[in-house]
Formats: structure tokens, C-alpha cells, sequence
């Protein structure tokens, strides 16, 4: 919300494992869609950003545990 409010980049950010203690951070823009429907828009981010999640944890799923539950039933 803020981001489509206030005109900013949003920006989905990781830490991957390359080897024993070697890390490697990448980050990737997410695009906001502003439109004159603030929720659709909303929404829409939403799903960019869960996919751009989806993407990385299918990548390496070994490097991703949840501490609480993202998805409820």
C-alpha cells in the first residue's frame, strides 16, 4: 500500500547459501501496478510478490523454513 500511496519502488529481497558460510544477496524490483482501483492494485501486488517468493523457494527449498504459518487452510 504504501509503495502505490507514496510512488515507491518495491523491492522483494533473499540471502542464498553458496557454500558452507558464503552467502550471496540479491534482491528484484516488483513492479506496482497504480491504476485508479487502489484494491485491485493492492491485490495484484500481493500476488507479484507471493510469486516472486514462490520462484525462490522452488530454487532452493532446502534454504526456506517458515516460522509461522503463512498459508491458513
Amino acid at each position: 500500500m504504501l509503495a502505490r500511496r507514496l510512488g515507491l519502488p518495491l523491492v522483494a529481497g533473499r540471502v542464498v547459501r553458496t557454500q558452507g558460510a558464503r552467502f550471496r544477496i540479491e534482491a528484484t524490483p516488483v513492479e506496482v501496478p497504480r491504476s485508479t482501483d487502489a484494491e485491485a492494485d493492492i491485490a495484484e501486488t500481493t500476488r507479484r510478490v507471493n510469486a516472486v517468493f514462490e520462484r525462490w523457494i522452488r530454487e532452493y527449498p532446502g534454504q526456506w523454513m517458515w516460522g509461522h504459518r503463512k498459508w491458513i487452510d
